[in-house]
């Protein structure tokens, strides 16, 4: 999710850093305009940590990523070291929409 999804989606500013998650890809999903987290043991997703995440606002995350996705706890690692994160995994019923290829923003996936 980009921090201007965020922002829409929860109406707050979000403090973020870089992160990189091991064993994880990013993918474009079939006919979708969004991606996809999946299990990857040679991947290794970009992304944001994003900081003073609570419970409303991840209430507010749920109902947006909907029932395509779980919420997992998973070590990410930023430039000060490795940290504890929550993010979004494609449920296994929907893998099937997975495309061979990693997601860019305003790119189709077809």
């Amino acid at each position: 999710m980009t921090s201007a999804v965020f922002q829409e989606i929860t109406g707050i500013e979000p403090t973020y850093q870089p992160a990189t998650l091991p064993a994880y890809s990013v993918r474009a999903l079939k006919n979708r305009p969004y991606p996809g987290l999946i299990p990857d043991p040679l991947g290794c997703a970009q992304g944001l940590l994003v900081s003073d995440v609570d419970v409303e606002t991840i209430t507010l995350l749920n109902a947006y990523e909907g029932e395509e996705y779980t919420l997992i706890e998973v070590n990410v690692h930023t430039d000060k070291g490795v940290m504890q994160a929550s993010t979004y995994l494609l449920k296994a019923d929907f893998t099937g929409a997975v495309l061979n290829y990693g997601w860019q923003p305003n790119t189709p996936s077809f």
